[in-house]
């Protein structure tokens, strides 16, 4: 937490010509860290420290140029930035001229650029850097496919904790893909990626448990990942609830709760619509109203705990 002491510190030392401080006090008005959120203010003083020839300052003030933030968004701005701090080896700045690169902002898109960007911000171990060298092995994108090379990258974001990484990770391994097959490995990184709220990884997680593949056959702990990842907004996870409270599989049968997982998978699941039709033969039509409320019922629990994750982030 940032004391008011240390926001009177930076600011002393800010208006001295600290090239620090300045930078520190700006990702505080930048985030509301200490203060509150005040974007103008947050680029006046990463301003002040990146004409010093402050990296991280100049990668922050990129940053507010791209989203428009603080200024009026230039794209031009942006890039201008991004390379002084680049060039100065910072691998946030060069993580983002590879995006940049990729997605054509402020510049052609440029694939082999863009790995080049990647590759130097991943070499500093920049996870995200990492994670998008993998992806550009295992597409051939930028650079000739290569999935040896797209499970080393993967690795090395996954290791610090990056839940994409730990996900594409445990699909390498769950098909073999650049590392010897391993259901086991695959299904602890896809546990990895799960507690870092991956919900597909949440989702197969439970698949390997509902299978016995990799893990010893749990039903129940397939079921409560089930849940987890459903609640989560994952529509494979609703489908599959659904197709259990259906046939009763580890759980009371419940024909209105099939129904209301069914509905809710349906925007992601073309077999929902078919399951839908098919139980709606089977039930009154106040069940299919119970089915219908209970629907929405869970889909206000859903929205509650996706935003409720998204503050915590």
């Amino acid at each position: 937490m940032i004391t008011p002491e240390k926001i009177k510190e930076w600011k002393r030392k800010a208006e001295q010509g600290d090239a620090d401080a300045q930078c520190n006090l700006g990702y505080s008005y930048d985030k509301g860290e200490g203060v509150e959120i005040n974007p103008v203010e947050a680029v006046k003083w990463y301003r002040k420290s990146a004409e010093q020839g402050f990296a991280q300052s100049q990668c922050n003030l990129g940053n507010c140029y791209i989203n428009g933030v603080g200024v009026i968004k230039d794209l031009d701005e942006a890039i201008k930035w991004y390379l002084m701090s680049a060039g100065q080896g910072n691998e946030m700045a060069q993580y983002n001229l590879g995006v940049s690169y990729a997605e054509g902002l402020g510049v052609d898109s440029d694939h082999e650029e863009a790995a080049n960007w990647f590759r130097k911000s991943a070499e500093q171990g920049y996870a995200e850097a990492q994670f998008k060298l993998g992806e550009y092995y295992r597409n051939g994108v930028g650079v000739s496919k290569n999935m040896t090379e797209a499970a080393k990258w993967y690795r090395m974001a996954a290791v610090q904790g990056l839940a994409s990484a730990q996900y594409n990770l445990g699909s390498c391994y769950f098909l073999g893909d650049g590392v010897v097959k391993d259901t086991a490995q695959a299904a602890e990184w896809y546990r990895r990626a799960g507690d870092n709220g991956d919900t597909q990884a949440l989702y197969r997680l439970a698949c390997f448990y509902a299978e016995g593949d990799g893990l010893i056959k749990d039903q129940t702990e397939a079921i409560k990942l089930y849940i987890k990842a459903s609640m989560l907004g994952e529509p494979n996870a609703q489908f599959a609830l659904a197709y259990i409270f259906y046939k009763g599989d580890g759980v009371v049968k419940n024909i209105i709760e099939a129904y209301a997982y069914f509905i809710l998978s349906r925007a992601a699941e073309e077999l929902a619509e078919k399951a839908l039709k098919i139980i709606e033969r089977e039930m009154t039509p106040s069940q299919i109203e119970a089915g219908q409320k209970r629907s929405k019922e869970l889909q206000k629990e859903i929205e509650a705990k996706i935003a409720a994750k998204g503050e915590k982030k």
